[in-house]
């Protein structure tokens, strides 16, 4: 899922200055909240299909 998700975040928290950890954990679940339950289902199937490319190729 980093693959997806953890740029997303990154990328909508870019230019924010958090005075806490607190503060950056909540502004993060916000952002991934937001997102349709679509996007994770895509980005699962992405996942998964990548394993199966690697095992077709035999890890490589």
């Amino acid at each position: 899922m980093d693959f997806c998700v953890f740029p997303e975040v990154k990328s909508q928290l870019r230019g924010f200055h958090f005075v806490s950890e607190q503060e950056l954990t909540v502004a993060a679940k916000r952002i991934m909240s937001s997102f349709d339950t679509d996007t994770y289902r895509d980005t699962f199937d992405k996942w998964i299909s990548r394993h199966i490319k690697c095992i077709r190729v035999g890890g490589d």
